[in-house]
């Protein structure tokens, strides 16, 4: 048996049952043949729990990397440490709203794969199908309210739209082109709205701050950035930012309220200061 603590957080033990061979592992993109099984008390949990693992007990395709459930997660990262025909026990403890702290046990049958290009060596093609793959994950564990698993997957694709931008495109990838911008903005805002969550203004204003060099107009990239400024309490930068997203998207309620709360603000923190300034004369 074997303990893994990966960087992100993720613990899980795996026992061996039939080793595989070949020299290589999958990596993330692989697309792998599996066969998932439960342990026989584990069937009884929700499906909407590991709906990207389905059907279990068949063999099934897995592109390695893009999970879209915690469950699944854990698989996916379990995988990468496999060999081709390997079949391994995977535990991990698991917590829920209605489970806390259950064990969960899976059997892998890795029965083959084929390895992803590196993502250094990527056609510009896969790297914005990857990207944008990564995005919408995200996008469903941020509507979950999890914001750190939406922030992971946000921040992966990000790292793939980096190397999209290192690459040289041509006029056959057009199409990819006129999406790419829009793409790019998005994950900055979202990777924004994540750090917004936990307080991290700072990194909320460096990532508008980007995106906003791509889109100066991007109204969630200036109330986002507006939003971060306002906690910092440097209210005339907010109110700049504000000012223009009310302006260019109207009588939009949340951008209203933002504006207004910070119009007061600034005039709290200018009669405060203004006493304070009179304690010195």
């Amino acid at each position: 048996m074997t303990v893994y603590n990966l960087p992100d957080d993720i613990t899980f033990t795996k026992t061996i049952i039939e080793p595989g061979q070949s020299l290589y592992a999958p990596n993330e993109g692989s697309n792998c043949k599996v066969i998932i099984k439960f342990s026989p008390t584990d069937y009884a949990l929700n499906e909407n729990l590991y709906n990207d693992l389905l059907p279990l007990n068949e063999e099934i395709n897995i592109n390695l990397g893009f999970y879209s459930t915690i469950i699944s997660n854990y698989v996916h990262k379990c995988l990468i440490t496999m060999k081709q025909n390997e079949l391994s026990q995977l535990n991990f403890n698991y917590s829920s709203n209605l489970n806390e702290n259950q064990t969960i046990t899976i059997f892998i049958h890795l029965i083959s794969f084929e390895r992803c290009p590196e993502i250094y060596s990527m056609s510009i093609d896969n790297l914005y199908n990857f990207a944008l793959k990564h995005k919408e994950n995200a996008n469903k564990f941020f509507h979950e309210k999890n914001y750190f698993q939406a922030f992971k997957l946000y921040h992966r694709s990000l790292c793939y739209i980096l190397n999209f931008i290192n690459e040289q495109p041509t006029d056959e990838h057009n199409q990819i082109l006129e999406n790419f911008n829009q793409l790019i903005l998005s994950i900055y805002s979202n990777i924004s709205a994540c750090q917004l969550i936990y307080g991290n203004n700072l990194n909320v204003i460096e990532n508008c701050s980007s995106a906003l060099e791509i889109n100066p107009k991007y109204v969630k990239a200036l109330y986002r950035r507006g939003y971060a400024y306002a906690n910092l309490n440097d209210y005339e930068l907010a109110l700049k930012d504000l000012q223009l997203a009310n302006n260019i998207q109207p009588n939009d309620e949340k951008i209203e309220n933002l504006l207004k709360t910070t119009k007061q603000r600034l005039e709290e923190y200018n009669k405060t200061l203004g006493k304070s300034l009179k304690n010195f004369f």
